[in-house]
């Protein structure tokens, strides 16, 4: 696990714009970029997202991942 997660793990019960302060200096420790492809529809949808949220699309499919893996974890 790697320690942004896991601190993001131990920040559960925290203020939103405190986990979000959090996220943000983990993700000056970005890895290699992983291709992922999408069907058109898909990804038109995630455009619509990231642009109505004032997010490029590379952070709300990141901020997306992070949150259905907090979901997973419960």
């Amino acid at each position: 696990m790697s320690t942004c997660w896991s601190s993001l793990l131990l920040l559960r019960g925290t203020k939103p714009q405190e986990v979000s302060a959090h996220r943000l200096s983990c993700s000056a420790k970005l890895s290699e970029p992983v291709p992922v492809r999408f069907p058109e529809e898909l990804l038109k949808r995630v455009r619509d997202e990231a642009a109505a949220d004032g997010r490029s699309v590379s952070n709300w499919i990141r901020r997306a991942v992070e949150n259905e893996l907090s979901r997973r974890v419960g």
